[in-house]
């Protein structure tokens, strides 16, 4: 029987649900994140031009990317240093946690621990971001979502006139109440098209926060050797399976 063949986009999504079977199983010796040496040797094993792998990396970090960034993106990034549990609280530094109510009515951060994992949801002007730090096996993987909810409660506002035009085309008068239920519906679109925008730009700029604190932690402690040391046994699979986290 022939080798399977997959395309560059069913290899990218497999060995993202791969990395995240492994991740949730906690198999030993699993550490998020794919070094640059680590990339160039898979691209050189399936014939990719080293120079090419250059020119996407640098891509990868160029302010025309981070202008063309989906709607609702989730940011995923890994930083080569392991941070102490004691000292979690460096992540909220430039990002002030959206706050919640204890069922005694009490307010706490809103902040949740778990292991090594702290998550929570950002308090920006117009979107709650929701974010999760892991950091252990000698790096840090933060993963920062995109609020949804809330551009969509903000164009919901537009119902209210909506339904008062809804009235008044059978108590009033149809073609203003038509013209009102039209207005409300164009109204509530754009509405929802420049919160969602803003919800985007609330998502990138919680993640770059986060970076800037996970940079400075980083910049102060010792000057040892911030890059794990990368096992040269390492298998190709194991090496795969964190090619897209």
């Amino acid at each position: 029987m022939a080798d399977k063949l997959f395309s560059e986009t069913e290899v990218g999504d497999i060995m993202r649900r791969a990395a995240e079977l492994q991740e949730k199983g906690s198999a030993t010796g699993y550490v998020p994140g794919v070094t640059q040496i680590e990339m160039s040797r898979m691209a050189s094993e399936i014939g990719i031009d080293p120079k090419f792998l250059e020119i996407a990396i640098q891509e990868r970090g160029s302010a025309a990317l981070a202008k063309s960034l989906p709607l609702y993106p989730t940011i995923e990034r890994v930083y080569p240093v392991e941070i102490d549990v004691d000292d979690y609280d460096v992540i909220t530094e430039y990002i002030k946690p959206y706050p919640t109510m204890n069922a005694n009515g009490t307010a706490s951060t809103g902040l949740v621990q778990v292991g090594r994992t702290l998550s929570g949801k950002a308090a920006c002007s117009w979107a709650y971001p929701d974010f999760k730090v892991t950091s252990r096996d000698g790096r840090t993987k933060v993963v920062v979502s995109s609020d949804q909810g809330t551009p969509i409660g903000i164009s919901c506002i537009w119902l209210i006139p909506a339904i008062g035009s809804f009235i008044s085309m059978f108590k009033v008068s149809p073609p203003a109440g038509i013209i009102g239920m039209v207005a409300s519906a164009i109204f509530s679109y754009f509405t929802y098209k420049g919160a969602a925008k803003k919800s985007s730009e609330m998502t990138a700029q919680v993640a770059e926060s986060i970076e800037k604190s996970i940079t400075e932690y980083m910049d102060s402690r010792p000057k040892v050797s911030a890059e794990p040391v990368v096992s040269e046994t390492a298998t190709d699979e194991q090496i795969q399976a964190r090619l897209t986290e």
